[in-house]
């Protein structure tokens, strides 16, 4: 008979082991493990990772922070977006933070473009287009390079819409140099100084150049036709954005699009298209002929008064004046 009570005892600390079983799992090991990773990429942290991940896994969703941490270790480190998707779909509504980023960077990954332009409009009020092939290359990339974040992905959506532009424009013959490719496109931003000014540089494809849709970083402009060099969104992005033009120095045909807007105006639209010869951009036609030309022939202004002495505020303002003539006696404004 006393046998019962020690059965009883057993039953008892099996059906508590079962209950424990369910219980959601503490997320810190795995929180831990993927920083471990984070500081150390290699095998064995990628390893424990997954193990750990493995086991959270089988656990059903419901706990915010678990899930937050479980679908972070499957995008970000295992590259299993749809895992990830799946697990944290439960809280998309309530995520803030770090925790909606990631949910952006799991849907890119997941190729769920369609609600991903949804989310990064409703979140940052940015407009997105989910059929441009660029914004689907990214995509791609992303399911198997940690790099292409949704921050990436919408950068590279950017420069491949603003590239596209000249295709949709006349181009007029201009068959001039550009006088010192660095100042002529900081010049951009004295022309407008009231005005937001982004820059691409695109490049001609080559025919070894790798697959855009899986090599990091070849985003397509306009059906794989043209790649994106560099991208500048902003005045203080556009040095960074034509030294790397220059390093790479392109083979063949180059061209630029610059688009300065200002606040209550139309956008303004530069484009040029060339080559590159040891540093020299020759431009060869432009979006409307008579912007192209009036933007030269401000830098090459502001670059004499400069050598003759004047400050940059003085050259800055006489430009500004020279370039506003030139495209008035063209008809633009």
């Amino acid at each position: 008979m006393r046998t019962w009570p020690a059965l009883f005892l057993l039953l008892s600390c099996t059906g508590s082991t079962f209950n424990n079983s369910n219980a959601t799992p503490d997320p810190e090991p795995l929180a831990a493990a993927v920083q471990a990773w984070e500081q150390d990429p290699g095998p064995r942290p990628l390893a424990r990772v997954s193990e750990l991940a493995e086991v959270a896994r089988r656990h059903p969703p419901g706990d915010r922070a678990a899930d937050v941490v479980l679908a972070r270790a499957m995008s970000e480190v295992l590259l299993r977006p749809t895992l990830a998707e799946v697990r944290l779909r439960p809280h998309a509504g309530e995520l803030t933070g770090a925790d909606a980023e990631l949910w952006l960077t799991i849907l890119l990954r997941a190729g769920l473009l369609d609600e991903f332009a949804g989310e990064v409009n409703r979140r940052f009020g940015l407009s997105v287009d989910p059929t441009l092939p660029a914004l689907r290359a990214a995509s791609s990339q992303a399911a198997i390079h940690r790099e292409m974040t949704w921050h990436r992905a919408v950068r590279a959506h950017d420069a491949a819409q603003l590239a596209n532009q000249h295709l949709r424009l006349q181009r007029q013959l201009i068959d001039m140099p550009v006088p010192e490719l660095a100042e002529a496109v900081r010049t951009l931003a004295r022309l407008r100084p009231d005005a937001t000014v982004r820059l691409v540089f695109t490049r001609a494809v080559n025919q070894d150049d790798p697959d855009p849709v899986s090599a990091l970083g070849q985003i397509p402009a306009k059906a794989g036709k043209r790649r994106v060099v560099s991208y500048a969104a902003s005045a203080e992005e556009l040095d960074a954005a034509t030294a790397t033009f220059l390093a790479e120095a392109p083979p063949r045909t180059v061209g630029l699009v610059a688009e300065i807007r200002r606040p209550g105006h139309p956008s303004e639209v530069l484009c040029g298209q060339g080559r590159l010869e040891q540093g020299q951009f020759w431009m060869v036609s432009g979006c409307s002929g008579a912007r192209e030309t009036a933007w030269l022939q401000a830098t090459d202004r502001y670059l004499d008064l400069r050598a003759a002495g004047r400050s940059e505020a003085e050259a800055t303002t006489e430009i500004q004046a020279l370039y506003l003539e030139k495209i008035a006696a063209q008809g633009e404004r």
